[in-house]
């Protein structure tokens, strides 16, 4: 499935988000419950009962605000994209990284400036994200991680055979 934002709360607030954050703020947009809420609508009107969710930039940073909890359901897989500070959570709500791969720059991205998330992502950054070569800090779907390059990812990370979609 792929999910596309509204445009209501607390998604109207994003641009003006990263403004402020360009501008040197550290305010933080609030997603809790957003990612909980998309996965149980799917479960209910799919039937599926597995997932990986991906999330790249702002993605990355919805599902991390809920992450915690749906971690607790190992169905769930997440591979998270270059998440951006100002839609992240405090690094300390967001729970162990178990079934979750985080590609990710070291250092460099210009989304990130906090010290403490800088060190929770070389913490947790995935042996995936040696596949990608950016040409900058913050990696974007498409132009640094080709689409190519992604779904080998994703199959490599669901241990699926070779030539077998996830």
């Amino acid at each position: 499935f792929l999910w596309q934002y509204p445009k209501t709360e607390p998604f109207n607030g994003v641009q003006n988000a990263i403004g402020a954050f360009k501008a040197g703020g550290n305010e933080r947009v609030d997603f809790s419950g957003v990612a909980t809420a998309v996965l149980e609508g799917i479960k209910k009107y799919s039937g599926l009962q597995k997932f990986l969710l991906v999330g790249n930039s702002l993605g990355g940073g919805v599902i991390l605000w809920d992450h915690a909890d749906l971690a607790k359901d190992e169905n769930v897989k997440f591979m998270l994209i270059s998440p951006t500070e100002v839609f992240m959570p405090e690094v300390d709500k967001i729970g162990p990284m178990d079934r979750t791969a985080l590609i990710a720059h070291r250092e460099g991205d210009n989304f990130i400036k906090d010290r403490q998330i800088n060190s929770w992502i070389a913490a947790n950054r995935s042996p995936l994200a040696g596949e990608v070569d950016s040409r900058k800090g913050h990696i974007l779907v498409g132009w640094d991680l080709k689409h190519k390059t992604l779904a080998s990812m994703i199959v490599n990370f669901m241990d699926l055979p070779k030539g077998r979609g996830p």
